[in-house]
């Protein structure tokens, strides 16, 4: 037991030591975690906490709100007005439908991630095969950090910019308006100061935990696909380059991505349609570029040995 703790320990600081500028998956991955932590979703097998029900009732009201004020609104007179609104609500939607699924089954997708880190690990103990997928992962680095900065940034302007707006039209104009950032219905009047500024802190309040739901699950969708892709390349390279086609080759190395071949990779993707048919056709495309060969060897009556092959 000690030995086995001293050579993972020694492939550990191996892979540390060899390249710095490569991220671990648990370094990709843990700015899901910790928008998973903010939502509420525990990283464990515990169920989900109070805070999550409050964030999803939150949106959920704010979908009602909204949808009201469609319905109260709709007349030809108000087409621009309720064109506005249209893609607040199917974001919100959209939100709330990606994020359950995801709570349901994040049991599923933890324990895909660590197999994914147990794989990705091993990888980049290999300098060939860290070379090979370092460019990838970079990217996806970058990728992820500024989708969500730049979702931040984007929702932060939008939210943040009534106010200036409402001052800038009583400047202009000596005016007071009582604008929203979304258009909802509430049974009060917004027409005083103190109930504008409860109905403007709920509705920014939905906007900020929408784009936290949605951008979250893109990232979660973007990382384990990539990741998957990545071992996927590792996995057709080695068996491009066997020298000698056997057996046991091709079990050793089958052997190091079964688990995300027939596990949890299949279950993840079972509740969403779409990325299953995604996830066939990928699976498909690294099949069709797999090229094993059988070698025969055929001695002919004069002693002359040719090779022949044969492609599956």
């Amino acid at each position: 037991m000690f030995k086995r703790v001293t050579v993972f320990s020694l492939q550990c600081f191996a892979v540390c030591s060899y390249n710095m500028d490569t991220p671990t998956f648990k370094n990709v991955f843990k700015i899901i975690k910790f928008n998973f932590s903010l939502m509420g979703i525990p990283s464990n097998k515990s169920m989900l906490t109070l805070k999550f029900f409050f964030l999803v009732s939150s949106v959920v009201l704010m979908l009602v709100e909204e949808v009201s004020f469609f319905v109260k609104k709709m007349a030809p007179e108000n087409f621009l007005e309720l064109t506005i609104l249209a893609p607040c609500i199917c974001v919100g939607l959209l939100s709330v439908l990606k994020i359950i699924p995801v709570a349901l089954h994040r049991s599923t997708v933890f324990d895909l991630a660590d197999e994914l880190n147990s794989l990705s690990t091993k990888i980049l103990i290999d300098p060939k095969k860290n070379n090979g997928i370092k460019r990838d992962i970079m990217m996806l680095r970058k990728l992820i950090k500024y989708y969500f900065i730049l979702n931040l940034l984007l929702i932060s302007v939008y939210n943040f910019s009534t106010p200036f707006y409402i001052l800038y039209h009583y400047i202009m104009t000596r005016e007071e308006i009582f604008f929203l950032p979304y258009a909802v219905v509430v049974p009060f009047s917004t027409e005083t100061w103190l109930n504008w500024f409860i109905v403007y802190l709920h509705s920014i309040f939905c906007g900020f935990i929408c784009v936290l739901f949605f951008t979250t699950v893109d990232g979660l969708y973007f990382i384990l696909t990539s990741y998957l892709c990545s071992l996927f390349a590792v996995l057709s390279k080695d068996t491009q380059e066997l020298s000698n086609i056997n057996d046991n080759a091709l079990n050793e190395i089958v052997k190091r991505h079964r688990h995300v071949l027939n596990g949890n990779m299949r279950s993840w993707f079972d509740f969403d349609e779409y990325e299953n048919q995604r996830l066939s056709i990928s699976v498909q495309m690294v099949r069709n570029e797999f090229k094993i060969q059988k070698y025969y060897s055929v001695v002919d009556d004069k002693g002359t040995k040719t090779t022949t092959t044969e492609c599956e």
